[in-house]
């Protein structure tokens, strides 16, 4: 029995020498900046994050107050301050199998690793460039949090699969979340609201993506603005659910295409279905007329499946038994239902014109503009060489040019214009982009002409020696 007890002793003793080093056991560390540097443990913590992170500790816990180095977050380490009052003002990135929750991180934002997979929850990321910034090739899971003040919010690179749920991206300056290609996931029940360009900015090539119980209101673009790249024109899979889309400065839904090119056919319609989204008073519209969507895919954006059914079941029932002006009556209202479809599809149409116009506008005024060679040959010949001489001939042959450029782009612009069937549109682009250029086009001719009629005594000379050989030309016939 003793032998038994002593080789039960002495295996033990031998496992310990042997295996110990391969076991890892998780150090818990605290960090106070407020008390004297220790040894990290809860009475004695350490004074700054990074000598918790040189001492290899797994699991850090941050007391309040202003932490500002930037630092970097080795794989396997959870960081954990106490809310707000832990303020991170240095640039924090993250590497595989990170955990960041409880924090204030202010100014600098958030970069997630390439090919980490991170957990950020319950933080409040402000005053940064990009909120948060993914390398690609990871995964993001972020809760509960608010990103807000940033440039963008999110910048999601390709290859991330990303969990975004119950989170404030609001009041940033650029995009609420801005989706690169080939994303996958899931964004839900999140407040994505008053951000200065769009509320979700998404790539669709390659994106399998739920969007869905989300707060998209009074974001300056569009709530959901899809993107199509003709070299990532693969389709996408991209499900729209129970959003609510108010109030924002462009459309609900709205199609982009960024680098031009010909978007397939039925592109949109099979890369993103839509059900049961409540859209109201969005600047330019319910969808944008490049999403080339039919009545019944916009229908289901705003109806459930049974919703639809019933309304069909429900206009079966209504015409059995009816009478024969009952019918022609509801045939009227057929027609009229139709001629309003045909105006909200026309104007779609037209304001997909109108974006095209003034994203053109840029270039329109450039040629209905001097250029700053051309404003120097202006002032190449001084006034007392213009008074003995003349105006400059080669500034009136670039003046002429100028003006026919400018008259071909006023008449470019006019064509296109013309095309727009919608009175209030046609009416809004001409007190707008056209008016303008009328009045750059009579400013460069007003200056072209101006510069004509400078006197100049050979000028005038030479004039009165052509007058004069006229008339004697005149009496010797």
């Amino acid at each position: 029995m003793l032998n038994k007890i002593k080789f039960t002793l002495f295996l033990i003793l031998a496992v310990g020498i042997f295996f110990g080093p391969v076991f890892v056991f998780a150090k818990e560390c605290y960090v106070d900046r407020s008390k004297s540097d220790g040894d990290g443990s809860k009475k004695h913590p350490y004074q700054t994050i990074e000598k918790a992170l040189k001492k290899k500790c797994e699991k850090i816990k941050i007391a309040k107050g202003s932490y500002d180095k930037d630092i970097i977050i080795p794989s396997g380490v959870e960081i954990q301050g106490v809310g707000e009052k832990t303020v991170i003002k240095g640039l924090i990135t993250i590497s595989n199998k990170v955990n960041v929750k409880n924090l204030y991180i202010k100014g600098k934002g958030v970069v997630v690793s390439e090919g980490a997979s991170v957990k950020i929850s319950k933080v409040k990321i402000s005053n940064a460039s990009i909120g948060i910034k993914t390398e690609g090739d990871g995964k993001l899971a972020l809760t509960n949090s608010t990103i807000v003040h940033n440039g963008k919010g999110l910048y999601l690179r390709h290859d991330t699969k990303i969990n975004l749920e119950n989170n404030k991206i609001i009041n940033n300056r650029g995009e609420g979340v801005d989706i690169r290609t080939n994303v996958d996931g899931v964004i839900q029940d999140n407040i994505i609201d008053s951000n200065k360009e769009g509320g979700i900015e998404a790539v669709i090539g390659r994106s399998d993506l739920i969007i869905s119980n989300n707060s998209l209101k009074h974001n300056k673009a569009s709530g959901i603005a899809l993107q199509f790249y003709r070299e990532h024109n693969e389709l996408g899979n991209v499900k729209i659910s129970g959003n609510t889309l108010v109030g924002n400065g462009n459309y609900a839904i709205d199609c982009k295409n960024p680098s031009g090119g010909h978007v397939k056919d039925g592109y949109w319609s099979k890369s993103v279905t839509f059900s049961y989204n409540k859209i109201s008073s969005n600047g330019k519209g319910e969808l944008s007329g490049l999403c080339q969507f039919k009545n019944d895919e916009i229908d289901r954006a705003q109806k459930t499946t049974e919703e639809i059914a019933k309304n069909k079941e429900a206009e079966k029932n209504k015409n059995k038994g009816i009478t024969a002006e009952e019918k022609e009556k509801q045939e009227q209202q057929k027609k009229e239902i139709e001629v309003r479809r045909l105006m909200e599809q026309q104007k779609r149409v037209d304001l997909q014109l109108k974006d095209a116009i003034e994203q053109k506008m840029p270039e329109y005024e450039k040629q209905c503009q001097y250029s700053n060679s051309e404003v120097d040959l202006f002032k190449k010949r001084p006034g007392w060489k213009i008074f003995f001489i003349g105006p400059d001939e080669m500034v009136i042959i670039k003046g002429d040019e100028r003006k026919k450029k400018c008259q071909k782009t006023v008449e470019e612009l006019q064509q296109k214009i013309e095309k727009i069937q919608t009175a209030k549109i046609k009416q809004e682009i001409r007190q707008n982009s056209f008016n303008k250029l009328k009045q750059q086009q009579k400013n460069i001719n007003q200056r072209i002409e101006n510069y004509e009629n400078k006197f100049g005594i050979v000028k005038w000379l030479k004039e009165i020696l052509y007058h004069f050989q006229l008339t004697t030309t005149h009496q010797r016939s």
